[in-house]
Formats: C-alpha cells, structure tokens, sequence
C-alpha cells in the first residue's frame, strides 16, 4: 500500500490544486488519485487501534475525499465520502 499512497501522491502533486484549464482526462486522473488515496488512508483510519492515528487517517481521507468528489461529483466518490463522514460520527 505504501507504493501506491507514493503513485497517488506523486499524481497529486505533479498539478496544481486549481484544474481549471486543464482537459477533462487530466481532471479525471487526479481525481482518481484523490479517491484512491482516500481509500487507502480510510482503510488505515479503520484498522488502526491508536485513536491519534486513527484520526490522522480519517482526517487525510475526508481531504482527498472531498477533492475527488469537488472535482468529479461521480457517485462512487460520494460514497466514499459517505463512509468516512458516517464512520466520524461512529467513532466519537
């Protein structure tokens, strides 16, 4: 997972955070980015024990959650950030 979070965030970093202007297939690259990585730091968020971290992670994945949907409203990304909403409201 770590190579991927690299990849991910290597993709992220390579744009500025303002798209506009850019054409719809680098749009939909770095929302993908966005989601994926949201994925993974959820997935790390919800498996770990320490509440610190777990937190951190949360906090990462609503980011990026949050941007894949800003910029390409697609039903998967809203779910995503469905999840990690609910599962703040869970933890507290």
């Amino acid at each position: 997972l770590e190579d991927a979070v690299l990849e991910y965030t290597k993709v992220i970093n390579m744009f500025p955070s303002d798209l506009k202007g850019f054409d719809a297939h680098t749009i939909a690259m770095v929302a993908n980015a966005h989601h994926n990585l949201s994925v993974i730091m959820f997935k790390r968020g919800y498996e770990s024990a320490d509440k610190i971290e777990k937190l951190l992670y949360l906090k990462k994945a609503y980011i990026n959650a949050t941007k894949a949907y800003d910029l390409i409203p697609k039903d998967i990304y809203k779910s995503t950030l469905d999840k990690i909403q609910k599962s703040f409201i869970l933890k507290q």
